[in-house]
């Protein structure tokens, strides 16, 4: 707090905060994904793909950082959702700059050179990729990022694949306390839920087992009554 008063003017806001792995986490992480909007930058995509990939790659951040113990709070703030959106928008980002030539078909290696500045996201995508095998949580766009540069995969295929694996899931909506990822095919306990339209996974939500089984029995009542009904 003290130094917070000391340094803190009209033009420069200081926050403080408590939880210092999510501030270094979010701080490491975001170079991973603005590497990946680089990528998508290159290839040619547009916007809404990169807001798809910045979104989706929050909570990749967000899931690693629960399971690792830093608190949800602190990636909403400067720290993590605002460290995301310039790194992974400006052209001042060495991370975002180097992804952009990858996706222009130069290899890691040239990208680099040819950024002649540090590329943070290189050594840390390996790093979040070993976290992410011993915390056993789901992060496909730091994995297509890694795949890119360490297992010498193509970009266009990496990322096609990333892209279609977020499309092909649905995120548990109790957020904080579970934030996990399942296959949106997934019976009987998950999916969207018939009164609510809520997205609910199998393995986490255990409480909401019993009113998702209730909406499935009252709706097989009705099949059977109306069959019923029918037949008379």
């Amino acid at each position: 707090k003290f130094i917070q008063d000391v340094l803190m003017s009209d033009n420069f806001r200081i926050y403080t905060s408590t939880d210092i792995t999510g501030v270094e986490l979010g701080g490491a992480l975001k170079n991973v994904i603005a590497l990946c909007a680089g990528i998508s930058d290159g290839m040619g995509y547009g916007d809404n793909t990169k807001a798809a990939l910045m979104t989706r790659g929050m909570a990749e951040i967000i899931r690693l950082g629960i399971a690792m113990g830093a608190r949800y709070e602190t990636f909403t703030g400067l720290s993590g959702i605002g460290d995301l959106i310039v790194t992974c928008t400006s052209m001042h980002s060495r991370n975002r700059r180097a992804g952009i030539l990858i996706g222009q078909g130069k290899t890691p290696e040239e990208a680099q050179e040819e950024v002649k500045m540090v590329v943070e996201g290189v050594k840390t995508a390996r790093a979040v990729k070993h976290l992410a095998d011993r915390y056993n949580v789901e992060m496909p766009i730091t994995r297509a990022v890694y795949n890119i540069l360490f297992e010498n995969k193509k970009h266009r295929t990496a990322l096609s694949g990333a892209l279609a694996f977020i499309r092909n899931r649905i995120i548990c909506s109790r957020g904080t306390g579970c934030g996990s990822v399942r296959p949106a095919c997934q019976t009987p306990f998950s999916g969207f839920h018939p009164s609510s339209g809520r997205s609910y996974c199998r393995e986490h939500c255990w409480r909401n087992r019993r009113p998702f089984r209730r909406c499935r029995k009252k709706q097989r009542r009705r099949d059977r009554s109306g069959s019923q009904t029918r037949r008379r």
